[in-house]
């Protein structure tokens, strides 16, 4: 999701490595990287350990809703309109002179959605689970890539933060990137993500620091792992239908819920949002949203943009499917650590960008290498 290594750059590792045995040789392992793999994947029923979300006591509640608060993006005079009564909204909470924003189509939906935003804020402090997601990238769909996760809350005590935000990452599938590792601790390893490159071939051991939302670690994801996990999730989706519904183009949207919903074989309530034409300030044609029954929490997003002209299919622009969680598990201090033996990433790692006459002559080879090709699917969902 926040990390594909190129081949370009893939290349001036390998050749760094490998410069003893030729350039040859360096293209040859290189070449082996390039294109995807099928996949197959079942589903198992979710299982659930650690407190649920009903188990926290009041006490627990109120201290973590305070706390939780005091440093909420979403925090601001802007959503106030998504937080009070609705009997205290007026017209100028969301600037627009169409008409007054208690008859906005898409407030009921932010309103919902900011709901299940503050349950996850105040009383879901942990999880892991899998991720089943897809992206479209440069206008082509990229096949669904699946991996484990673990992902720990931003905690704060007094003003400080005393847990910082935490995700780990193993990719599953696709062949070509299973077993690639992803690391992000808040304010740990000089603010870089540490990731191995997985796909069980050469150099797979490869590990590198990377900016979290620097080009390398963006350069095939829509989001950086900064922005992982469903609170996240939630904010977003918050932020952009704010901005939407601060849009004279939004006032046509049409909004449904829907019940009898499934996800992995669990209840879900559905929400689907439909802009019917394009406009400026519009993010999307239509977007879904379900939330998990029982959890309270989003398990699945999916946006779709317009179709193309002579086409009634929208197109999927990316999906994010979150199954098999466990909630508010307490997790050990090591589950975040890049020294953790159960984990890949090498001690020793190359640094961000080699130096001098090396980087200038794997600059050179890779200028003189063909483009890559891609097998991606096309096609919609």
């Amino acid at each position: 999701m926040f990390l594909d290594f190129c081949w370009r750059d893939l290349m001036l590792i390998g050749l760094l490595r490998m410069r003893f045995f030729g350039w040859l040789i360096g293209s040859a392992v290189i070449c082996g990287w390039i294109g995807w793999g099928d996949v197959t994947w079942a589903e198992e029923p979710l299982t659930r350990t650690g407190e649920s979300v009903s188990e926290l006591s009041s006490v627990d509640v109120d201290e973590k809703k305070a706390a939780s608060k005091a440093h909420d993006p979403l925090g601001g005079a802007r959503y106030r309109v998504l937080r009070v009564p609705l009997s205290d909204v007026g017209a100028s909470d969301v600037p627009t002179d169409a008409k007054s924003i208690q008859e906005h189509p898409m407030l009921p939906a932010l309103r919902y959605a900011y709901e299940r935003y503050e349950v996850m804020r105040d009383r879901v402090h942990s999880y892991r689970g899998k991720l089943v997601m897809r992206e479209r990238i440069q206008g082509k769909l990229k096949l669904r890539e699946f991996m484990e996760f673990k992902i720990r809350h931003r905690q704060v005590e007094d003003g400080v933060r005393s847990v910082p935000f935490s995700v780990y990452l193993n990719y599953l599938a696709p062949k070509t990137i299973k077993g690639r590792e992803v690391l992000y601790v808040e304010g740990q390893n000089e603010g870089k993500l540490v990731a191995t490159r997985g796909g069980g071939k050469a150099l797979n051991d490869v590990t590198l620091r990377l900016v979290p939302d620097g080009p390398r670690a963006m350069r095939r994801a829509h989001y950086p792992v900064t922005d992982f996990g469903m609170l996240n999730l939630a904010r977003r989706l918050i932020e952009y239908g704010t901005d939407e519904m601060e849009s004279e183009a939004s006032w046509d949207a049409k909004v449904r819920f829907a019940s009898g919903a499934k996800i992995n074989k669990r209840p879900c309530v559905m929400i689907e949002v439909v802009h019917p034409q394009r406009r400026e300030g519009l993010r999307y044609h239509v977007a879904r949203i379900f939330v998990d029954q029982e959890h309270e929490v989003p398990v699945r997003y999916a946006a779709y943009t317009w179709p193309e002209e002579g086409a009634d299919t929208p197109r999927l622009m990316e999906e994010y499917t979150y199954i098999d969680l466990e909630l508010n598990v307490e997790f050990a201090a090591a589950e975040f650590d890049a020294t953790n033996s159960n984990y890949r990433f090498r001690e020793a790692r190359p640094q961000d960008d080699p130096a001098g006459s090396e980087q200038e002559a794997a600059q050179s080879l890779a200028n003189n290498l063909p483009e890559a090709t891609s097998d991606e699917a096309e096609s919609a969902p």
